[in-house]
């Protein structure tokens, strides 16, 4: 049907004669001499054979022959007679005609453009001479190696997401996407210099801009190059940790992971469902995570990212992560990713892994192709790569979010927590006493150690860790419950602004039935004048008349918090400390401080005798000190050289918290908070 409606038909040098028939029903066209290139055949109708020379369009016309010069086939010199022809079948230029002179490294001039550049611009002329207008472009025209987010913002609807450019040649089209998080995780695949980081951030800008604060909370974890810091200053951002922090990327992923816990219980008690602010956590560098924390040694962080990976979702967590490399992804993650965007890479197969045949090693910087659909797209930037000016401008025209939905910040422990500045307290029961005295790391806030009835705590440390300071913290903590034990004055008295009190003179406090002691009626002679500055200034004007049962139930001691530091060098040899921790249902507690070496190496007496009540303080704890209080410490516990930095064990729960600092005397101290505040050189209460 084709031959049948076709007038024209051109066969050129063909090897069999039947091909020369198939064309122009003739086999002449397969006797052109092999000499004879652009020697063709036109047939115009039956038995119409024409034969003619076509034109080499390829080459370069030298400035002496321009023009286009047409003579008659049998004009054109035999190959006898022709210049010598060369090995591609070009006819050479004789001898006598110079070489055009050309530069080896200049740019060509219009006397070395290529015939058929000039066949195409003359054709061009000629067609607007004569009022012809440009054809349409059988294809969109390439995508562009920059793409403006406020371009692409402006012709999408509120709301609609607008993070890149999609090239669709099947479609004919071009068209805006970008990444929500009901599209699933976001995995951007790509190494230095692909643009993968300016994905995360374009990602993550675009989101703040469809979104009101009190509907997205964003944190960011920065492996990488640093840059994700720029969207600290969004509102709905509520960290961005560096790449250096250990301990805030810790607290996050805490966090994070404890959220995911909270929310699916409320949404399986259906007490909050749909309240709930999205979360997105941008990850860039995620392979930096393995290198930051052994998965061995320190797995919590990556069992926590496990299980903000597979249960968030679900409650409306979402991670959008950047690797270098497709192997630092790993299999499950890969697997469940629900958008993949491959950037260049220095492995040409990285994504075949995603079932990609298309070399991406050669792709330009925020150029990338979508796992799901093939498609080719460029990532869009915000204010022309200025994303700090970015990052302002979204952040003014944003609403100001409810405090109630406001994301929640991650801080970091600080080196140093006055005790004036925290809400160190003591809460007690008719059984326990619950002390408040530091900084903890989980929370950020007070925490302590709860001692019960015949209770103890220890604190342990090296020579120089701050054991003494942690009394005081303690100390302050009880208020004048507190009670130094000591032979003499000490740094702990004067920071307390207590006087001394020899263990020897204990003993009156128990008293040979301890009637005292339990808060029960006892006789005057129980009660001397003495333990008036263990009473402290508060009790003594709740003394009556001795004889009064019920003055004298007043005047007893109650809870005590016998503070006692260096304790592993404190003589016991009438065995009152002894007594007072093997009694079961004491109202005395003994904090003591000792170093870690010698309580270790002791055996028996009644500072071992502490250890039962698997309370206290650890600072620099080795890998098995914390047999010591019965408390599991982490295998890997890197805590940092911080003055007052060390673990709180309560009940052998281990946490680490930065212990308050008690100065002398100060706001903290226990006079001043009575309201009195002894002399520098005082040893008693007036």
């Amino acid at each position: 049907d084709i031959r049948a409606n076709t007038n024209c038909r051109i066969a050129l040098r063909v090897t069999d004669r039947h091909d020369s028939n198939d064309v122009i029903g003739a086999a002449d066209a397969a006797a052109i001499p092999r000499s004879r290139p652009g020697r063709a055949l036109a047939r115009f109708g039956p038995g119409e054979l024409t034969a003619f020379q076509s034109a080499l369009v390829t080459g370069v016309t030298p400035p002496a022959d321009r023009g286009l010069r047409i003579r008659v086939l049998d004009e054109i010199p035999a190959p006898d007679r022709a210049a010598p022809v060369t090995e591609d079948g070009a006819a050479s230029r004789p001898r006598s005609e110079p070489e055009p002179k050309r530069g080896g490294g200049a740019r060509p001039g219009p006397e070395d453009e290529p015939d058929i550049v000039r066949v195409v611009r003359a054709v061009n002329a000629a067609h607007r001479c004569r009022g012809g207008v440009r054809p349409r472009s059988p294809w969109p025209p390439p995508l562009t190696e920059a793409v403006e987010a406020e371009e692409l913002a402006g012709i999408v609807e509120p709301g609609v997401p607008a993070a890149w450019l999609v090239d669709d040649p099947d479609g004919q089209r071009r068209f805006t996407d970008g990444w929500q998080p009901g599209c699933g995780h976001l995995v951007v695949v790509g190494g230095p210099g692909s643009g993968a980081t300016t994905t995360l951030m374009t990602a993550g800008l675009d989101l703040a801009r469809t979104r009101p604060p009190g509907d997205l909370h964003l944190y960011g974890i920065d492996l990488d190059s640093g840059r994700l810091a720029a969207l600290s200053g969004l509102p709905h951002t509520g960290a961005v940790v560096a790449p250096a922090d250990r301990e805030r990327r810790v607290r996050l992923l805490r966090h994070l992971d404890s959220e995911v816990a909270a929310r699916r219980a409320r949404r399986a008690s259906k007490s909050g469902a749909g309240i709930d602010p999205e979360i997105v956590l941008l990850i860039d560098g995620l392979a930096g995570l393995a290198r930051a924390h052994d998965p061995v040694r320190d797995g919590e962080p990556h069992r926590w990212l496990e299980r903000i990976w597979s249960d968030g979702p679900s409650v409306g967590l979402w991670v959008v992560a950047s690797v270098g490399r497709a192997a630092d992804l790993s299999g499950d993650m890969a697997a469940s990713a629900g958008v993949v965007l491959v950037h260049a890479t220095g492995e040409p197969g990285d994504g075949s892994r995603f079932g990609l045949r298309a070399d991406t090693s050669d792709l330009g910087p925020g150029r990338a192709i979508r796992v799901s659909d093939r498609r080719e797209l460029q990532v869009a930037r915000f204010a022309c790569g200025d994303e700090a000016a970015a990052v302002r401008a979204l952040a003014a025209a944003a609403q100001t979010p409810d405090p109630a939905r406001a994301p929640a910040a991650i801080g970091s422990l600080p080196s140093v927590v006055s005790a004036a500045s925290l809400p160190v307290s003591a809460e007690e029961s008719h059984n326990r006493i619950t002390l408040r005295f530091a900084l903890g790391d989980l929370g950020l806030a007070p925490v302590g150690f709860a001692l019960h009835d015949g209770e103890h705590a220890l604190v342990l440390g090296p020579p120089g860790s701050g054991r003494t300071s942690a009394l005081a913290a303690v100390g302050a903590a009880a208020g004048p419950r507190a009670v130094v034990v000591a032979d003499e004055p000490t740094d702990l008295c004067r920071r307390l602004g207590l006087a001394p009190v020899p263990a020897a003179d204990l003993e009156r406090l128990l008293g040979p039935d301890r009637q005292v002691q339990r808060g029960e009626p006892g006789a005057p002679q129980d009660c001397p004048q003495d333990w008036e500055r263990l009473l402290g200034p508060d009790r003594r004007a709740q003394r009556g008349e001795p004889g009064d049962p019920q003055d004298l139930e007043r005047l007893c001691p109650g809870r005590r918090v016998l503070l006692v530091d260096d304790a592993d060098r404190v003589a016991d040899p009438d065995g009152v400390l002894g007594r007072i921790a093997a009694d079961a249902a004491a109202c005395l507690h003994i904090v003591a401080a000792a170093r870690t070496d010698r309580l270790r190496s002791a055996y028996g007496g009644w500072l071992s005798e502490l250890r039962s009540s698997r309370s206290g303080v650890l600072f620099r704890p080795g890998p098995v000190d914390g047999d010591l209080l019965g408390a599991a410490l982490p295998a890997r516990l890197d805590l940092p050289a911080v003055a007052g930095r060390g673990v709180v064990v309560s009940a052998g729960d281990a946490a680490v918290a930065q212990i308050a600092l008690v100065e002398e005397p100060g706001p903290g101290s226990v006079a001043a908070r009575a309201g009195q505040v002894p002399d520098s050189g005082a040893t008693a209460w007036p």
